[in-house]
């Protein structure tokens, strides 16, 4: 593979990898990975209840940076496994 096919290959290879990030220019997404059951739920809730508050408070004032606040949340039942399993599906 000659320097200028190894150039072209790693340029391709950067924009396949960034698509996705500017797939949605409209909306910026928060995703929450917390416990919505089980005994962590009472150290997690009222944190997350806070940050989706102040997150309705920003969309109702136009958004921040003119883009509304989506936000995903996925529960990790207070157990590391399921924890893990949380933290990547809100980063689908």
């Amino acid at each position: 593979m000659t320097y200028k096919m190894r150039i072209v290959a790693t340029a391709l290879a950067s924009m396949s990898i960034a698509y996705p990030a500017l797939a949605d220019d409209k909306t910026i997404v928060i995703g929450f990975a917390t416990a919505e059951s089980g005994f962590m739920e009472a150290y997690d809730k009222p944190a997350q209840e806070a940050a989706l508050i102040r997150i309705d408070e920003i969309n109702a004032a136009g958004g921040l940076l003119g883009k509304q606040i989506k936000v995903v949340k996925a529960d990790t039942k207070s157990d590391r496994a399921e924890g893990a399993k949380a933290g990547l599906s809100v980063l689908d």
